[in-house]
């Protein structure tokens, strides 16, 4: 029996040598998980929680048996690498992020902003019927961990959560150019950590207040840290969106989930930036 242990946990510790070995150079890193090359047409994305991979794999491939036009990587398989951490495999996307790609220019910021919307209009073409809608009792989750409002504010949020509709619809809730790669064969959504079932409108809505006040990311491009350029890049944003879709309505239905969307963003914020969040929540309420 112990030589049988033995041998086990020799083969473990191959194992998790090899994989060790095959994870090549970091090609990006966010704040749960970084990806690293695979092989030369994969890339593995190593998760800093658990029970975030299978996750995130379930998601990508739900979005990738819906039939949606938009195109997203092909997850794989899900594994554990010489750490323990959970990793997903997925096929490599060649090219860069839009954000990269985006200049400080009127051309640049007009193309890109009606190049987000139009793919973000793709992700919404139609309901997820087969999906239950989970959207709401997140933000309520988010709302009770926000503790800088008072009890009666939160409250108030909390009415306006319970009566907005619920419309069974892919939300992202991370859908911005940083999420959104250029390759050769068209753009490609990545990035289904925060994937979850609810009103499209919140998943615009959240885009557009990441796009106009969270926090510039450190080494965020030029055009991303000047408040002139990621306004003109929202408006595009949302015009081109709202054209797409072309329901009656959509700048109201928009703004009635501008406060669900602002208690999302608020985990991104620090201390010593809360006070513009809070000023802003409080003109909504």
């Amino acid at each position: 029996m112990a030589k049988a242990s033995f041998f086990m946990i020799t083969l473990e510790m191959k194992r998790k040598v090899d994989i060790a070995m095959q994870m090549g150079q970091l090609v990006g890193r966010g704040r749960t998980a970084d990806v690293y090359d695979w092989s030369e047409r994969e890339v593995v994305k190593v998760f800093h929680h658990l029970g975030a991979a299978e996750y995130e794999a379930n998601n990508a491939r739900i979005i990738n048996q819906m039939g949606l036009s938009i195109r997203t990587p092909e997850v794989v398989s899900v594994i554990k690498v010489d750490d323990g951490r959970e990793a997903i495999v997925y096929e490599k996307i060649e090219g860069q992020t839009m954000l990269r790609l985006m200049e400080a220019t009127q051309e640049s910021l007009t193309y890109y902003g009606k190049l987000l919307a139009e793919i973000h209009a793709a992700l919404h073409e139609r309901e997820a019927e087969e999906l239950q809608t989970n959207v709401k009792p997140f933000i309520l989750k988010r709302l009770n961990e926000f503790t800088e409002l008072s009890g009666d504010e939160a409250n108030k949020v909390r009415e306006l959560i319970d009566h907005l509709p619920d419309d069974p619809y892919i939300c992202h809730l991370d859908f911005h150019p940083d999420n959104i790669m250029i390759s050769a064969k068209g753009p490609v959504v990545i990035d289904f950590t925060n994937f979850l079932v609810g009103h499209k409108y919140l998943d615009v809505m959240k885009t557009s207040c990441l796009m106009r006040f969270s926090p510039a990311p450190h080494g965020a491009p030029q055009w991303l840290q000047q408040a002139e350029s990621r306004l003109s890049f929202n408006d595009t944003y949302l015009k081109e969106y709202m054209d797409r879709v072309g329901e009656n309505n959509v700048e109201d239905q928009l703004k009635q989930w501008e406060l669900p969307a602002e208690v999302l963003v608020s985990e991104l914020y620090s201390d010593a930036q809360i006070s513009d969040l809070l000023e802003r929540m409080r003109a909504l309420i």
